[in-house]
């Protein structure tokens, strides 16, 4: 069986090791071949013996004309059992599955891991997104064999709202999580506090920031640990400064392995995520106490 995957992550066109790549090695063993098409960036690859990767040479804008011509030239190379595309953003992949399938009739799975400022919206490029993600479920959900997700609550229940049927909804949690390296040892706690993710508005880092600002008034010995980059990093940077949590801050970019990530997550105390709620002080309140 064949898959063709379309994906919004460069990092192992430029030969990154990480969450996409590690799914992969763990997905790759139940398919035949699977390609991978992309956007712009790094070179096209072959992982794990049967995963090949083909980045777009051409500006973002145009990905959807060049997920038509790359899947066409797939397709005439071989039959595909499958279409999964990874949706978010302008749902360019989603837009590029569907013109494939309208010549090549075959199922079609849209994974929406999240929607950019659902459900809460701070700018107003969230605000475009979050309405983007909206017509894009209502439009897609006539089609697509099912939408996949990864969590039970958030993206479900805005997939039920917007009158998606409850057999096209697919909750099926990340695969490449190994639980022989990710559980707990014996480990000297080094961080109070620990953040992992992208370094965008609609993960909270910022309100992380003024809630650490608040306990060091108590505890100004506090430890804090962040991992991750993205578009705010210079400015999460200033805010650090801004705050005078120079000293309570260790800021990790990115991590190399698994196992050196499974490490940090045992040196730390508390995990914190992006708030769910509405109610975004009660959240700031909840580290605060």
């Amino acid at each position: 069986m064949n898959l063709l995957m379309l994906s919004g992550d460069t990092a192992l066109a430029h030969g990154e090791d990480g969450a996409f790549n590690q799914m992969l090695r763990r997905f790759s063993v139940y398919w035949t071949r699977i390609d991978v098409i992309c956007p712009p960036g790094g070179s096209p690859r072959t992982v794990h013996d049967n995963v090949y990767v083909h980045p777009s040479n051409r500006h973002l804008i145009f990905q959807p004309l060049f997920i038509h011509s790359m899947g066409n030239q797939l397709f005439a190379e071989r039959d595909y059992d499958l279409i999964v595309s990874h949706d978010f953003g302008v749902f360019y992949n989603g837009i590029g599955a569907w013109v494939l399938t309208r010549k090549h009739p075959i199922p079609m799975v849209s994974e929406i891991h999240h929607v950019e400022g659902y459900p809460i919206a701070v700018t107003s490029r969230e605000k475009l997104y979050r309405l983007l993600a909206r017509w894009y479920i209502r439009w897609a959900k006539r089609y697509v064999a099912a939408f996949r997700t990864v969590n039970r609550t958030e993206i479900p229940g805005l997939m039920r709202l917007l009158g998606v049927p409850e057999e096209k909804i697919l909750v099926l949690p990340s695969l490449y999580i190994d639980f022989e390296i990710f559980h707990p040892q014996e480990e000297s706690k080094r961080y109070d506090v620990l953040f992992a993710g992208r370094l965008a508005s609609n993960k909270g880092i910022f309100m992380l920031l003024d809630a650490l600002a608040q306990v060091k008034k108590t505890y100004p010995e506090i430890q804090v640990c962040l991992i991750g980059r993205g578009a705010l990093q210079e400015s999460m940077r200033q805010c650090i400064k801004s705050l005078n949590l120079e000293k309570n801050i260790t800021h990790i970019p990115y991590v190399d392995s698994s196992e050196d990530l499974a490490r940090i997550y045992n040196l730390a105390r508390m995990l914190v995520r992006r708030p769910v709620s509405r109610l975004r002080r009660k959240t700031t309140w909840a580290l605060s106490a």
